[in-house]
């Protein structure tokens, strides 16, 4: 196995205290209370050892750096600071990576999020109450649900495009984000989190963040390398996926029924095509969404399309791969 597929972690118990800072640049020292020996890093090692936490790989470490502070660092200067730490004694027993090691949740670490509460209890309660979700006839039924309200959708193409345009045209855009917040991302996040609870493992987190520093969206953080089951963790990857189409079949068959001109009419409308963008942008797994990690999962490899592209970029311009396959 590659070097950069192994997980590293600072032990525990270490102090981190800033020694001096100097017009805007700090300098921090990682000591061990235990034996008085200490490290001395700049602001770039002090952000490469606060993701030593035992679940990333070199690879994910670059990554992250490169974003932070928009300059490359190479896997032989991320192994070289590995040695110091392990030289002096900061770093704790190395291991192998596992898809379970590895796969958390499709939210980046490097985007900012502020977390609300701890939902655990309220998801290990739903997943109780709703355990008839995940069995065979309820999946097999909500599929054909899905089917019928896209044929639904297809014969009435022509009026629902008559009526988006006239909705574009006489509703703000932000009634229509509020509409798809309460119908579509935040009921999508509760199913990812009673997913992972359902198949046992804890969710930490519920809150908000900003994709790309920009888009605020509510978020649902489990732990989903604690999932034993290969079949467990692709549900918990793809239930808010598989939620957005659902509750867009909804919509749409609500929408069928009501008058049109109505509010209610209106707002199925919305959320019809807020859960079907939802879904589409989820299912596609060459972004960094859902599908990408239940792809990840599938095919047990973890990282596979970041470390993919690397491979591709290596290949095309002729520089050596960034890792042994």
């Amino acid at each position: 196995m590659s070097r950069t597929h192994g997980l590293y972690a600072l032990r525990a118990g270490l102090g981190t205290t800033v020694r001096f800072e100097h017009r805007g640049h700090r300098t921090y020292v990682l000591k061990d209370p235990s034996t008085g020996k200490e490290l001395e890093f700049g602001e770039e090692e002090h952000f490469i050892c606060s993701l030593l936490t035992g679940r990333y790989t070199l690879p994910i470490v670059q990554t992250a750096f490169r974003k932070r502070f928009n300059m490359n660092i190479s896997i032989e200067q991320l192994e070289a600071l590995i040695a110091r730490l392990s030289d002096a004694g900061l770093l704790a027993e190395t291991r192998g990576s596992s898809i379970t090691d590895l796969l958390e949740t499709s939210l980046p670490d490097t985007w900012t999020r502020f977390r609300l509460f701890d939902p655990d209890r309220f998801f290990s309660f739903l997943a109780a109450k709703l355990s008839f979700c995940f069995s065979v006839p309820f999946v097999v039924a909500s599929a054909v649900f899905v089917l019928l309200a896209a044929f639904i959708a297809y014969h009435n193409g022509p009026r629902i495009e008559l009526e988006l345009k006239e909705l574009f045209d006489n509703i703000p855009l932000h009634q229509i984000f509020i509409a798809g917040y309460l119908f579509i991302n935040i009921p999508g996040e509760i199913a990812r989190g009673v997913s992972c609870s359902r198949f046992g493992g804890r969710v930490d987190e519920f809150g908000l963040w900003f994709a790309y520093e920009l888009i605020p969206k509510f978020y649902c953080r489990g732990r989903v390398w604690e999932i034993n089951s290969k079949k467990g963790r692709g549900w918990t990857f793809i239930s808010a996926c598989y939620y957005s189409f659902f509750a867009s079949a909804i919509s749409v068959f609500m929408w069928a029924v009501t008058d049109s001109g109505t509010a209610l009419h209106t707002f199925w409308l919305i959320a019809a095509m807020a859960g079907l963008i939802d879904g589409l942008v989820r299912a596609n797994f060459l972004w960094p969404t859902d599908a990408q990690f239940a792809f990840d999962n599938w095919m047990e490899i973890p990282a596979f399309r970041n470390r993919a592209i690397s491979a591709v970029i290596a290949w095309l311009w002729g520089r050596p791969m960034p890792e042994r396959f």
